[in-house]
C-alpha cells in the first residue's frame, strides 16, 4: 500500500495506518510526485511494451494457435500477460498511460532506444548491442541472478501443467 499524505489529517493518516496494518499490508509513503514517477516503471513502462508487443503481432498477422505451439515457457508467459491485459478494461490502461505525467518521458525515451537498436541491426552491430546489453546487465546488478531463479521457479510450475 503507497500512501501520499496530502490533505488529510495526521490523525485520519495514523487511523489509515493502522487500519492497513491490521491486514498486514506493508505501507510505504511517499510524495505524489514521487509516485508518479515510480508508477512511470511500475505501470507505464510494462503496459506500453506489452501493448507494443501486441500491435507487432496484430502487424505481422502472427497466427496465435502456431505461435503458442512454437513458444517458449517464459514467451508463452509474455503472451498469457498480453492476453490478460486485453481480456481486461482497456480504458482503465489507456487511462493510467495517458494521466501519468511521466508517460511522455518515458515514450521519449523507448524512441531513443529503438532508434539505437534499428541502427545497430539496421548496420549488421550485434556488438554495439552486446555492448548495450552488458552495460545494462551491470545496471542491475546482483539483481539479474535473483529475477533468473524467480523466473526459473515460475516456468518450472508452469510445466507441470
Amino acid at each position: 500500500m503507497i500512501f501520499c499524505p496530502g490533505r488529510v489529517s495526521d490523525e485520519t493518516l495514523d487511523s489509515l495506518r493502522n487500519f492497513f496494518k491490521g491486514f498486514r499490508a506493508q505501507i510505504t509513503e511517499m510524495r505524489p510526485k514521487d509516485h508518479d514517477k515510480m508508477m512511470a516503471t511500475i505501470q507505464v513502462v510494462p503496459h506500453l511494451k506489452t501493448m507494443l508487443m501486441a500491435e507487432v503481432l496484430r502487424d505481422q498477422k502472427v497466427d496465435m494457435k502456431k505461435i503458442l505451439k512454437s513458444a517458449s515457457p517464459i514467451y508463452k508467459l509474455e503472451l498469457d500477460i498480453m492476453g490478460r491485459m486485453y481480456a481486461q478494461n482497456t480504458e482503465m490502461y489507456a487511462s493510467i498511460i495517458t494521466h501519468n505525467p511521466q508517460s511522455l518521458k518515458i515514450i521519449k525515451s523507448l524512441k531513443k532506444n529503438i532508434s539505437i537498436y534499428e541502427r545497430a541491426i539496421a548496420n549488421s552491430d550485434g556488438e554495439a548491442i552486446v555492448k548495450r546489453l552488458t552495460k545494462t546487465k551491470k545496471f542491475f546488478g546482483s539483481f539479474v541472478k535473483k529475477a533468473f531463479k524467480e523466473s526459473q521457479r515460475i516456468i518450472s510450475f508452469m510445466q507441470r501443467w
